[in-house]
């Protein structure tokens, strides 16, 4: 049984291959015994072709069960480019085809759906189809992000490999507490950054430091700015002759009313 569904879904040279780097000797043809050998190959390849076959998913180009591979690949300035993208996810054993490839040059702090190249990838991909990015960041701006966009692929029947994940299927089971840990790891993440940053202000305010942007005016121009306003000068007037805006002086009015307050 598992012969005839491996049969079904890889050629026979690739199935020599495989059966080449895990080193076993398998009786179907007198090819299979001639080709097989025992070599040391690179372990990595190795775990990439076998994910590969696990989730069903082969190199050729042809068969009844062959789904559409399509490459989603981001930079963030125009002097980044996408090659290596490109080059990693062939050398994980998917075959691209030029027109599959979407790439695209937007910032990472852009939400999927604020990007125009991944919205009209989303619009092609039908079901069965397989999308591949290099990293979870091409999928979103951060774990929220991302997993709604695994969530609205997954309902569309797509299925989605992260390589630097080991290739596995997001949408998968294994994909899916992966994306758990991944959420849950981001949330502790932002809660500690929350926590030190709070923790920092504290500790600033009670040394008698001063928050916020440098004051336009010094302790003798904000004396003198009260004095001009005490004598019935207009905020306007005050503000042309301190080389400053109204909205400095109006602070400065309103910072002595609340201390009377």
């Amino acid at each position: 049984m598992l012969k005839r569904e491996i049969g079904r879904r890889w050629s026979d040279v690739e199935l020599i291959d495989i059966f080449k780097e895990v080193d076993l000797r398998l009786n179907f043809t007198a090819a299979f015994r001639t080709t097989a050998s025992r070599e040391v190959l690179d372990p990595t390849l190795l775990q990439r072709r076998l994910l590969l076959c696990l989730f069903g998913i082969g190199t050729h180009t042809k068969g009844p069960c062959m789904s559409r591979v399509f490459a989603y690949c981001r930079v963030s300035t125009a002097e980044q480019v996408t090659a290596n993208q490109r080059q990693e996810i062939e050398a994980a054993g998917f075959v691209l085809e030029r027109h599959r490839i979407i790439e695209e040059c937007i910032s990472g702090s852009v939400t999927s759906s604020g990007r125009p190249g991944f919205l009209r990838l989303i619009d092609r991909l039908e079901p069965g189809d397989v999308l591949v990015v290099t990293k979870l960041d091409r999928l979103g701006r951060n774990a929220m992000d991302v997993r709604a966009t695994v969530e609205r692929l997954e309902t569309n029947q797509v299925r989605v490999h992260c390589l630097t994940l080991g290739g596995v299927d997001l949408t998968s089971a294994a994909g899916k507490m992966t994306m758990q840990v991944i959420a849950a790891v981001a949330e502790f993440k932002r809660d500690l950054l929350i926590e030190r940053t709070q923790s920092g202000i504290r500790r600033a305010r009670a040394q008698g430091n001063r928050l916020g942007r440098p004051s336009r005016l010094n302790r003798e121009q904000r004396t003198r700015v009260l004095q001009r306003l005490a004598a019935g000068t207009t905020v306007a007037q005050v503000a042309k002759e301190f080389a400053t805006s109204r909205q400095t002086i109006l602070r400065v009015r309103d910072a002595i009313t609340d201390e009377a307050l």
